[in-house]
């Protein structure tokens, strides 16, 4: 009769009880295991760069951002710190290849074509690529500005710059588009 008594079912059942709220909340958590699915699809193309994509460093994007800061103030060479000693800057009209100085120099040419420029960041994204030890930064943007002629000109930007081992910048990469 002990055995079915409402008490006693109550005690057992809130001694059960009890002891699975204190083994749950131990503090641990209980390690999940994660299965990744191998991507099976079938591309018409394979890529150069294979999936070993990790996030970037964020001191590379700061270095980018203070670039594109330093363009719209209108003085690019004080920042030659960040670069190496031979670097290359790839434009849709121009390709700047030497030197840090010769091509800073060259840089600052094409950025006093303006008298103004006001520069907007959409998107950034650091990125390091293990199978070749390399660091990049991909930034699209637009410049808004207007030349020493006083035409006005719009740019839709995308841009990769490419840092060697040591965090310098020894290359970039800029795509045109224009606004629609």
């Amino acid at each position: 009769m002990y055995l079915f008594c409402p008490i006693h079912k109550l005690k057992i059942f809130a001694t059960i009880l009890l002891v699975i709220i204190l083994t749950a909340c131990t503090g641990k958590e209980q390690p999940t295991a994660v299965k990744i699915q191998k991507d099976t699809t079938l591309y018409p193309y394979s890529p150069i760069y294979t999936d070993t994509f990790e996030k970037g460093k964020s001191s590379n994007t700061l270095k980018v951002l203070q670039l594109w800061k330093e363009f719209e103030s209108g003085d690019v060479r004080h920042l030659g710190r960040y670069f190496e000693d031979s670097i290359t800057l790839i434009f849709p009209d121009e390709y700047i290849t030497g030197s840090r100085d010769a091509v800073l120099a060259s840089f600052q040419k094409r950025r006093n074509q303006f008298e103004d420029v006001q520069c907007y960041v959409d998107a950034w994204i650091p990125m390091h690529v293990e199978e070749r030890k390399e660091d990049l930064v991909f930034i699209w943007g637009r410049q808004d500005g207007a030349s020493t002629g006083k035409k006005r000109v719009y740019r839709v930007l995308h841009e990769i710059w490419r840092f060697d081992t040591s965090g310098k910048i020894k290359r970039m990469e800029q795509y045109i588009t224009h606004p629609f």
